[in-house]
C-alpha cells in the first residue's frame, strides 16, 4: 500500500509517556498474562515496528505515540514513506530517532504531485543530472542521520498503481541504480530492503507480478520484505477465504530459502476482524507469535511492522489494533514476548 505520510514534529516520549501511565492506570497491561520464558530463543532478536496512523494526527511523532499505546510499549522501528523530492529527515524523524526508534523509510518515484517518475529514467540518469543529484542527496542524508535506518526503493513495484513507472526491467535497473548511489558517497552500512506485496510469492511464475521477476539481484539487497494482509471479506468486489499466518506467508518464507543470507521483514501485515467470530482477529495474532517462535524458516525475520490504520479509501478494512480489545490485548501479548525485548 503507497500513501503519502505527513510529518510534522512533536515530542513522541513525553506523549509515549502520557498515553502508558494511563493505560498502566487502568490496569490494562499488567493484567496480561506472563510471556513466555526464552530459553529457547539462544539471543535471538525481532524488532517490533509499525505503520502509524497518519489520518488522525498532523505530526509522525504524535501518531507514532498514540500506536505505541495500543502495542503497550514503546516501537523498535517506524515505517514512514517519502515522495522523491522530500527533505529527510523531518523534525519529527530526528525527534524519533533522538528517542532511541529506528526508521524504515520508503522513497516512492513519484513527484510533489504524486505524478510517477520513470524507473528507466532513473536508471539512465546521467552523472550531475537532478535525478542522479536527488539519489545522492538522499544517500548523504541516510548517511549523515544519527538513526538507524533500512531503506527502501519503491515498495510493491509489482502492484497495478505502480505500472506508469515502468516494467520490472526498469524497476530492477532503478533500484540498483539507487544502491550504487549509496555506495558512492559510503553508505554501504545502510540497510538496503527489497519490498514486494504477499502475492507476488503466490502467484504463478509465469505471472507478470511473481517475486522473482522483480528481484533486483543479491548483491544490491540486505533483507526481503512481503506486505502480508488477511483481507477476508472487507472487499465485498473480492472476497476470500480467511487465512492464517502461516496460509497466507510460508509461500514467501519458502521463495527466500533461495538466499539464506538475507534476513526476512514482515514490512506491513494485518488483519481484518471476522464479524461472525470477535476473537478471530485475536487468535490469527496469537497464531502468527506462535509462528514467529517456532515456524521452520521463520527464524530468519529480524523485524516485524503491523499497519496500524484503516486501509485508506476502506475503512471496512479496519487492520488497525483498536478494531477490538481482544486483537489489541493479543498483540500486547506478541510485544512482550522476550524475542522482541530488549
Amino acid at each position: 500500500m503507497s500513501h503519502p505520510r505527513p510529518l510534522l514534529s512533536i515530542h513522541a516520549r513525553v506523549l509515549w509517556a502520557v498515553l502508558v501511565a494511563v493505560v498502566l492506570a487502568a490496569g490494562l497491561v499488567l493484567a496480561l498474562p506472563a510471556s513466555p520464558g526464552d530459553a529457547t530463543l539462544n539471543g535471538r532478536r525481532v524488532l517490533l515496528g509499525g505503520t502509524p496512523d497518519w489520518t488522525v494526527s498532523s505530526s509522525i511523532a504524535e501518531a507514532t505515540a498514540a500506536m505505541e499505546a495500543d502495542f503497550g510499549r514503546e516501537a523498535d522501528v517506524v515505517r514512514i514513506f517519502h515522495k522523491w523530492n522530500d527533505t529527510f529527515p523531518s523534525p519529527g524523524e530526528q525527534q524519533l530517532a533522538d528517542s532511541g526508534h529506528a526508521l524504515f523509510i520508503t522513497v516512492r518515484a513519484v513527484d510533489d504531485n504524486g505524478t510517477p517518475i520513470s524507473w528507466r529514467a532513473i536508471a539512465d540518469a546521467p552523472v550531475g543530472s537532478p535525478l542522479q543529484q536527488t539519489m545522492i542527496r538522499w544517500a548523504r542524508s541516510v548517511r549523515d542521520f544519527s538513526g538507524r535506518v533500512f531503506f527502501n526503493f519503491h515498495h510493491e513495484p509489482e502492484h497495478v498503481s505502480n505500472l506508469a513507472n515502468g516494467n520490472n526491467l526498469d524497476y530492477k535497473a532503478a533500484f540498483r541504480r539507487f544502491v550504487k548511489a549509496f555506495r558512492v558517497v559510503g553508505a554501504s552500512d545502510v540497510e538496503q530492503v527489497w519490498v514486494m506485496t504477499n502475492w507476488s510469492f503466490r502467484v504463478e511464475k509465469s505471472d507478470p507480478r511473481a517475486a522473482h521477476r522483480w528481484w533486483p539481484g543479491t548483491g544490491f539487497v540486505d533483507h526481503l520484505a512481503s506486505d502480508p494482509f488477511n483481507w477476508h471479506t472487507c472487499r465485498p468486489e473480492a472476497p476470500v477465504r480467511w487465512e492464517s499466518p502461516k496460509t497466507l506467508m510460508q509461500k514467501f518464507v519458502n521463495w527466500s530459502a533461495r538466499y539464506p543470507d538475507k534476513g526476512l521483514i514482515l514490512a506491513e501485515w494485518g488483519s481484518v476482524e471476522d464479524p461472525t467470530a470477535p476473537n478471530r482477529k485475536a487468535n490469527w495474532i496469537n497464531a502468527l507469535r506462535k509462528l514467529m517462535r517456532n515456524g521452520a524458516g521463520w527464524e530468519r525475520f529480524i523485524m516485524i511492522s503491523y499497519y496500524n490504520l484503516p486501509q485508506p479509501g476502506n475503512p471496512a478494512c479496519a487492520w488497525e489494533l483498536g478494531s477490538s480489545w481482544p486483537a489489541k490485548k493479543s498483540f500486547r501479548r506478541l510485544a512482550r514476548d522476550p524475542l522482541y525485548a530488549d
